[in-house]
């Protein structure tokens, strides 16, 4: 019990010394503010007991003047005017930075107005290439429904085409573009991404329409039956050995001797024989009720009923003692007319 009491006595002087302490310290801060604070009015009373002598001395004889100021009063003035300078220099170098931002941004507003006005320029440029892409995509899509003329509704476009130049009757300048006046090129953007759009169906008919007729290509005798050059065409002509007119049904095409013969569309071999001038001649009946002739032939690679395909090597080009050229003559037949090969070699693509 003693010794409880001893503490609880021990703990009220602790806390006791320590509030003295602290009433010590709080005292002693005041104590030292309050001796600087008088020792801080004394040196301004000095500072302004202290003062300066202006003399204005005049070259002629006129009396001199003098002022006097303190030199506190000199102090503040000295630190103001520093201020404003060092404020001012601030100041100036902002703004000159600021012009200098000013600037460089009327460069990049002229330069990106020229960069606008060539990208108007393409997109212009783009509007008239997509303009032919149109009628030519409503010409071939015509063709592949079988009709005569383009169809001018494809895009939207019945009774004639709309100039887009009437979409839009005035521009926007190069300075302003607000929602009553957007420039004509956006509205060309616009009509282009449509017309794409309504593309999809019609060249996917048109897709339809050459994989058919690709068919029909493919088993046309298309391919020159040799690399060479013709020197007779078909129809009439002279002989250069009797000089009589005599009708030629094919093209004969000069060659070098020994050059490889094609044939120019898939079929099967139906006749192999030789002519009167002793070289061979050799028929080829195709699909269609197209049949192929290939005369002037030194060798043949081929027997009757064989199948063969557009290109493949059916024989070699022979020579005759009394031409001073090789020809291969070359025949094509629908049924029993014959027609003239050029069309077929020039015009078809292969």
């Amino acid at each position: 019990m003693l010794k409880k009491k001893k503490s609880e006595s021990n703990k009220v002087y602790i806390i006791d010394s320590k509030i003295r302490s602290s009433d010590n310290l709080f005292h002693s801060i005041i104590g030292y503010i309050a001796r600087n604070f008088d020792n801080f009015k004394r040196y301004i009373k000095k500072k302004q007991e202290e003062r300066l002598t202006l003399m204005l001395v005049p070259h002629n004889d006129a009396k001199a003047k003098n002022f006097h100021i303190s030199n506190f009063t000199f102090s503040i003035i000295l630190t103001t005017f520093t201020s404003i300078v060092v404020i001012s220099s601030v100041l100036i170098i902002n703004h000159t930075s600021t012009l200098h931002q000013v600037d460089k941004l009327k460069i990049s507003q002229k330069d990106a107005k020229i960069q606008f006005k060539k990208i108007r320029e393409e997109i212009q440029g783009m509007e008239s290439t997509f303009s032919s892409i149109r009628s030519r995509l409503s010409h071939l899509y015509a063709m592949s429904q079988d009709k005569e003329t383009g169809d001018s509704t494809l895009f939207g476009q019945g009774g004639g085409a709309v100039p887009i130049e009437s979409v839009k009757t005035k521009e926007a300048s190069d300075t302003e573009v607000s929602d009553e006046n957007i420039p004509t090129e956006v509205f060309m953007l616009n009509r282009m991404l449509d017309d794409m759009q309504l593309s999809e169906k019609p060249l996917k008919e048109i897709e339809k329409y050459l994989q058919k007729r690709s068919k029909i290509i493919q088993n046309t005798p298309t391919l020159w039956p040799v690399s060479g050059y013709i020197v007779n065409p078909y129809g009439f002509v002279r002989s250069t050995d009797t000089m009589k007119t005599y009708f030629n049904e094919g093209v004969d095409i000069a060659a070098s001797p020994g050059a490889k013969i094609m044939a120019t569309a898939p079929g099967i071999i139906t006749e192999i024989k030789k002519d009167t001038d002793r070289t061979w001649a050799v028929r080829i009946r195709h699909n269609y009720g197209y049949e192929t002739v290939y005369r002037g032939l030194d060798r043949v690679m081929i027997n009757i009923d064989d199948k063969v395909v557009k290109g493949e090597a059916i024989g070699f080009l022979g020579h005759k003692l009394d031409q001073g050229e090789s020809l291969l003559n070359y025949r094509i037949y629908v049924g029993i007319d014959s027609q003239n090969p050029l069309p077929y070699l020039s015009y078809i693509p292969n």
